[in-house]
């Protein structure tokens, strides 16, 4: 999978409520696929520093673990941010273990 569609996979969607769409069918494809009528974004990707300061993330993999732990982790899902007052709000994710 390339760069961007790995980051691609790290998304959240927008739409219609949950539940009143028409689902997309199965494929092979390196895309991200959503009903008509929702979007897809890029939220938190894969590697992306959890403070501004934090270390980017390296295309050939050799982040160490001291850096992988300042960034955003792989195999999350679920993506949701929460908006609350004052331009602030709350993102939240859940993880699998690989």
């Amino acid at each position: 999978m390339g760069d961007e569609a790995a980051n691609a996979a790290h998304h959240r969607i927008a739409g219609p409520a949950f539940g009143e769409f028409v689902p997309v069918t199965a494929s092979e494809a390196d895309t991200v696929t959503v009903p008509d009528g929702f979007t897809v974004d890029v939220v938190a990707p894969w590697g992306m520093p959890l403070r501004g300061t934090g270390p980017g993330w390296r295309a050939d993999g050799g982040n160490t673990a001291a850096e992988q732990a300042r960034q955003v982790g792989s195999h999350h899902h679920g993506v949701r941010f929460f908006p609350l007052a004052d331009r602030r709000g709350l993102l939240v994710s859940t993880a699998t273990a690989p």
